[in-house]
């Protein structure tokens, strides 16, 4: 199996817009109007979606309402998160990479004990070069 990198150029692309929006928020709008508008924005998008292909609404529901419920509240932290975090002067060049180092961090050790997956030499490698990078981009 070849892993093709359109879903993570996607996900580069949308993290792009993302974070270009995110840090253009005017201070004067409402954390939760703003995420509300994104939410709203993306609902819509996700039904002509669904529309348009056809999927299956009820069996979706039905075998992924936990997951999808998870999904949301994760968005939410992350959105209001990195609003908090532009608002009290990170800047755009350093707030997603030290929050993504973060992020993998606890993510490595979720797949060790949840999953039961293993690193690689070269991979716990990466893993290190992630936390010094942290270090140094959260220190001041």
């Amino acid at each position: 199996m070849t892993a093709t990198p359109l879903p993570l150029a996607l996900a580069v692309a949308g993290a792009v817009v993302y974070h270009i929006a995110q840090k253009s928020v005017p201070d004067r709008a409402s954390l939760f109007v703003v995420v509300g508008l994104a939410y709203a924005v993306g609902a819509a998008v996700c039904a002509g979606v669904v529309v348009w292909g056809g999927a299956d609404v009820a069996g979706g529901v039905r075998v992924a309402w936990r997951q999808a419920a998870g999904i949301g509240l994760g968005a939410l932290g992350v959105e209001a998160g990195y609003l908090l975090a532009y608002r009290a002067g990170w800047p755009i060049s350093t707030a997603s990479l030290g929050v993504n180092a973060a992020v993998a961090a606890v993510l490595v050790a979720i797949g060790l004990l949840a999953f039961g997956e293993v690193l690689t030499v070269r991979q716990w490698a990466g893993v290190a070069a992630c936390a010094v990078g942290l270090v140094l981009l959260t220190s001041r």
